[in-house]
């Protein structure tokens, strides 16, 4: 809205209507104000892109704190003052910082605390990730634990659920044993990544890789990880997109299409 009155400018000058007047001051006060949020408007533009990630997301927040510091004055301060509000509870979000960690062009915005707990949130969905991958691995090389007898089959239908829901139990019970029985497994495993984050770290600003272009040099053992918490998304902005989108598909003389119907033209 102000840019638009900085281009009409010369006509409203020409209208010299009383009531839409305004005097050099006041047009150079819009001017400046015009300046001061263009910042915040490009700003939130670049983080409409449908590639956002963690770490240029972050970049981009920093890079306008850090415009608004170099302007200077009442507005740009009360701005920078309520980002620097917000960021404090940004950081407070572990998977955020990892993703940020894992960003070579952007790791350098974080503090050592901050990488210090990027590093231990990695580590722990390493080991998660790895728990899960082993669980599937024991499922696949061993016979089922528990199979349904003659008798099972005899059952009526509720009771025939709910021994399934019982074998299903043992079954599970059984698998954490076996994953409980191989501890030093997990200490080995926590080792060899926290080794492969330190060569990952080799890869920094110098590089001039984007976090994308880095994971494909990355160690292999954190790679899948660096992928799950780089998909994190850092804005709503693709929620919001898919709601234009569907807007557009299911309008009100559509009001009746399927949900199958949606989701095929949607994909």
């Amino acid at each position: 809205m102000i840019q638009r009155s900085l281009e009409l400018k010369d006509a409203l000058l020409d209208l010299a209507h009383p009531d839409l007047t305004l005097t050099e001051y006041q047009w150079n006060e819009v001017k400046q104000l015009e300046e001061l949020l263009r910042h915040p408007f490009l700003a939130t533009k670049q983080m409409q892109s449908a590639h956002l990630t963690p770490g240029s997301f972050y970049k981009e927040w920093k890079t306008l704190i850090f415009k608004f510091s170099q302007i200077g004055g009442k507005l740009a301060d009360a701005i920078t003052a309520s980002m620097q509000r917000r960021e404090t509870r940004l950081m407070n979000n572990d998977v955020l910082l990892s993703a940020i960690y894992v960003d070579p062009m952007y790791r350098i915005t974080l503090n050592k605390e901050q990488v210090e707990r990027g590093k231990r949130t990695l580590v722990d969905i390493a080991i998660r990730m790895n728990h899960f991958s082993r669980t599937n691995e024991i499922c696949e090389n061993t016979t089922p634990l528990l199979t349904e007898t003659s008798s099972t089959a005899s059952l009526s239908n509720d009771e025939s659920d709910f021994e399934k829901h019982l074998d299903m139990q043992a079954k599970r019970q059984w698998l954490e044993k076996e994953i409980s029985h191989e501890p030093n497994a997990d200490v080995a495993f926590k080792a060899c990544f926290e080794k492969a984050l330190l060569e990952m770290e080799k890869f920094d600003r110098s590089s001039k890789l984007s976090v994308l272009q880095a994971i494909e040099r990355y160690p292999q053992i954190v790679q899948k990880v660096v992928y799950t918490v780089t998909a994190l998304p850092p804005t709503q902005v693709s929620v919001e997109r898919l709601f234009s989108a569907l807007r557009l598909i299911r309008s009100d003389l559509r009001a009746s299409m399927k949900e199958d119907l949606i989701e095929a033209i949607c994909f």
